[in-house]
C-alpha cells in the first residue's frame, strides 16, 4: 500500500508510482504531444489554414454517438446480471421446495433422504460447470461431507 500524507497533495500531481504504465507509454505520449503541439501552432499562426475549424464539431458529435454506446452496453450488461441474479434465486428456491418435498414423500428412510440431499446440494455447482468448460466429479460433495440433519429436520 502507498504510504502518503493527504495534507501534502501537490507533491502526488507529479509522483508517479512504480507502474510501468507511464515509462511504457512515454515515447508515444511525447510524439502525440509534439503533433498535437504542430497543430495548434499552425491552425492558429498561420492565416491561410483553416481547415481544423469544423473538427470540433465532429469529435462533439462522436463523443455524443460513443457516450450513447456506453449507455446501452452499461444497461445491457446491468440486464444481463439482473437476469442472471433473479434465474440463480429460482435455481434455489427450487431446490429448497424440492427438499421440502422429499422429506415428506420419503418419510423416514434415512439412506435416500441422505441421496437427495447429496443430489440437491450438488446441483447447483453441476449446473454452473455445465454451462462453463463441464463437470469435475472429483469436486462434487462426498456422501459423508453432507451434514445429516439438513434434510432431516422438519419443516414447518
Amino acid at each position: 500500500m502507498i504510504q502518503y500524507n493527504p495534507k501534502e497533495w501537490f507533491g502526488l500531481i507529479f509522483k508517479f508510482h512504480k507502474a510501468d504504465t507511464f515509462r511504457k507509454m512515454l515515447g508515444v505520449l511525447v510524439v502525440y504531444s509534439l503533433f498535437t503541439g504542430i497543430l495548434v501552432y499552425a491552425e492558429l499562426n498561420i492565416a491561410e489554414m483553416k481547415i481544423f475549424s469544423k473538427v470540433i464539431q465532429i469529435h462533439s458529435l462522436l463523443g455524443f454517438v460513443i457516450g450513447l454506446l456506453l449507455v446501452f452496453r452499461t444497461n445491457s450488461a446491468y440486464d444481463r446480471w439482473w437476469e442472471g441474479r433473479k434465474q440463480w434465486g429460482a435455481l434455489v428456491n427450487n431446490c429448497r421446495n424440492a427438499a421440502i418435498k422429499f422429506n415428506a414423500a420419503l418419510g423416514s428412510d434415512k439412506n435416500s433422504k441422505l441421496f437427495y440431499a447429496k443430489a440437491l446440494g450438488n446441483y447447483p455447482y453441476i449446473l454452473k460447470e455445465h454451462l462453463r468448460d463441464g463437470v469435475i466429479l472429483e469436486e462434487l460433495e462426498k456422501q459423508d461431507e453432507i451434514p445429516h440433519n439438513w434434510l432431516l429436520t422438519k419443516v414447518h
